[in-house]
Formats: structure tokens, C-alpha cells, sequence
């Protein structure tokens, strides 16, 4: 394992075609002319999430205090290991918040064997994160947004080099908004730059409809009924003590 030697990389890239706001596909970004690559800092993508199963790891984005987005294709290799997600790290072994997931949601029609539709995923944590600078949760783009040729979007990943990604699930950011979640890409030596991501915009009321029966599953509905205020207090069966979710 090569763990301890991968850092946080971040790519902008722009593309031509934009996606239609009622993608299902995957659709591809990268220009190789008009794209870089840095090694970042957790501070420029607080939401950036590790997840590890195993001896595999991959990415995902913290989108509410107690969910984790990823892509389904992250956890192919996955035969029951228990999966820990960590945050706030500029590295795997940098101290960070590592936080067990006690449950995982695939996209019920994800099947890689056919095509890489529908290649999305959600986590939910044991507890709440604790938001810091290093730690913040990122706002998704609204259902039916349809995306203007040319902007720049910027993926992140885990990396040994400056060049390209060694893994999937991580978030693609237009605006300070999560648009994507990467599929795969960004990892081919000769076009590093090329990235196929899952449409966020499509997906949008799937997130919620999924999130909505995890924080049911695992929580009490405290007050409010609209899903997007709700306060809700953690179910004393699955873990001890009471928290909110925001």
C-alpha cells in the first residue's frame, strides 16, 4: 500500500459541450489546452472526503452533516468490509476526522457491466462531523440548472502527482456548487485532463429522496417537516446521545 503517499490534487477543467439539465449520461470535461492540475490544500475543498474499505480507498463530498456523496463505482471491490470516512486531511495519513459510515445506498439501477450510468452513492456517517475551516459541507446545484459552454469546473481527487487522479467519487465544483461527482477520467497518462462525470443536477431528487429515509432510518424527525429545515435528533437505538442534522 502506497497510501501515505498520495495528496490532495485539484484539476480545472473547461469543455465545449455542456451537459442538458436532464442528463442521465455521464458527459466528459477536459481540454487539455485550457486545463491544470495543483496539489491543494483541504482549506480549498473543505467538502473533499476520504473513504476506505479494505485496503481501497476513493473520494466523496460532505453534503449535509451526516452524508457523504460518492459514486457507486467507488465501491465495486467492496465484499462487506466496514468503510471509515475521514475529513479535514491534506493527506491519508494526516490526522484528520475518521468517522465510521454505518450505512451505503448504490443507485438501484447502477450497473457497470452494461454502461456507467447511474453511477452515484450515498454514505451516512455514525455522527455528525464537527465543521471547521478544514471541514465544510458544499452546496448542490438546483435540479433542471443546465450548465454554459466554457466555464470551468474543478475536480479533486487523491493523486501521486501533479498530472492526474488515482481514484473516483470526488466532487466536480462550478461556482461553489457541486455540480458532478467524478466517474473515472482524469487518470489516463496521455490525457490526464479528461475527466466523465455523474450529473449532479439530474440526480438532484434522488440525493434528497435517499437522504430524507437515511436521517428516517437512523433519526427522529424533531420538528419541522419540510426535509430541507428539518432538525433531527439521533435515534438513542442506533447510537448514543442526541445531536441535530444540519
Amino acid at each position: 500500500m502506497l497510501l501515505m503517499c498520495l495528496n490532495l490534487l485539484k484539476v480545472s477543467m473547461s469543455f465545449g459541450v455542456p451537459p442538458l439539465r436532464d442528463q442521465k449520461m455521464p458527459f466528459a470535461i477536459g481540454e487539455k489546452k485550457r486545463s491544470t492540475s495543483i496539489v491543494t490544500k483541504i482549506e480549498s475543498i473543505p467538502h473533499h472526503a476520504l473513504i476506505v474499505y479494505g485496503g481501497f480507498y476513493c473520494s466523496g463530498s460532505l453534503i449535509k452533516s451526516q452524508i457523504i456523496l460518492s459514486a457507486a463505482s467507488c465501491f465495486l471491490k467492496r465484499n462487506n468490509q466496514n468503510i471509515v470516512v475521514k475529513l479535514g486531511a491534506n493527506t491519508m495519513t494526516e490526522p484528520g476526522q475518521v468517522i465510521p459510515a454505518i450505512d451505503l445506498k448504490l443507485h438501484e439501477y447502477f450497473d457497470h457491466n452494461t454502461n456507467w450510468n447511474n453511477d452515484i452513492a450515498l454514505l451516512v456517517l455514525k455522527v455528525h462531523v464537527k465543521f471547521s475551516e478544514y471541514t465544510k459541507k458544499i452546496q448542490l446545484i438546483e435540479p433542471g440548472t443546465s450548465l454554459n459552454a466554457g466555464i470551468r469546473i474543478e475536480v479533486s481527487g487523491w493523486s501521486y502527482s501533479e498530472r492526474r487522479l488515482f481514484d473516483n467519487g470526488g466532487g466536480a465544483v462550478c461556482n461553489d456548487e457541486l455540480v458532478g461527482v467524478v466517474s473515472f477520467g482524469a487518470a489516463n497518462k496521455k490525457q490526464p485532463y479528461v475527466a466523465v462525470l455523474t450529473n449532479i443536477s439530474y440526480y438532484r431528487e434522488w440525493i434528497e429522496l435517499n437522504s430524507q429515509r437515511f436521517l428516517k432510518k437512523y433519526c427522529h424527525l424533531y420538528e419541522r417537516n419540510n426535509f430541507a429545515n428539518a432538525e433531527y435528533i439521533v435515534d438513542d437505538d442506533a447510537h448514543s446521545g442526541t445531536s441535530l442534522l444540519y
